[in-house]
Formats: structure tokens, C-alpha cells, sequence
């Protein structure tokens, strides 16, 4: 059977305390190996200078006990500690770039 998930990321940002920055994530196509999902094709697309400072993963649908979002280990990309296995929030101390948060949110894996 083949499982079918939604996810939806959202990114809180700005270039600075005062100024609101956009981004858009384009997921592009999953690629299963066993049980987990991997996007290696995502993408974030925004404005040279533009900073994310918090992202929120989660589910989209109904989710069972066994799904899960993982999280990627990176300096500076702290999980909140209210997350849950099925919405996952996390701070970005610094801030990140378009590039980094590309390089970030393609590391996480979805079971």
C-alpha cells in the first residue's frame, strides 16, 4: 500500500526586528528507501539578504502513531520543546539563508 502524507513548512523571517521577509518551499519529489521519505529536490526560494529565524514543520492530514518527522542535527537549528513527532517547530539562533534552510529542511526525513 502506499502511504500518503502532507506536509506543510512554515517559516517565520525577517531581515531585520522591523522588516518582514518571504520565502516559498517547493518540496519537489520524495524519494522512499524502506519505511522513510527524503526530499533531495527541495527547494526555498527568497531574497538575497532575507533571514529565517523560526520553521515549523507538520503534517497536513491525519497521521497514525508511527509517523514521524526527524529533524537533521545542525548548530543553531534548536527543536522547540513543545514539538511533537507529528509538528515540529524549530529556532534558528542566528537566522539562516535561503541556502541554508534549503540545506537544512532536505536533511529531514519523514516516516
Amino acid at each position: 500500500m502506499k502511504k500518503r502524507f502532507f506536509l506543510f513548512v512554515a517559516l517565520l523571517c525577517g531581515v531585520s526586528m522591523f522588516t518582514q521577509a518571504s520565502f516559498t518551499v517547493d518540496f519537489g519529489s520524495s524519494v522512499k528507501s524502506g519505511s522513510v521519505y527524503s526530499f533531495p529536490d527541495l527547494t526555498v526560494n527568497g531574497l538575497a539578504g532575507d533571514r529565517g529565524y523560526v520553521v515549523r514543520i507538520m503534517f497536513t492530514r491525519a497521521v497514525t502513531n508511527s509517523d514521524a518527522i526527524n529533524l537533521p542535527t545542525v548548530a543553531g537549528f534548536t527543536p522547540h520543546a513543545n514539538s511533537t513527532q507529528h509538528v515540529r517547530v524549530v529556532n534558528i539562533t542566528a537566522g539562516a539563508t535561503t541556502g541554508e534552510l534549503q540545506a537544512y529542511l532536505r536533511c529531514l526525513h519523514v516516516l
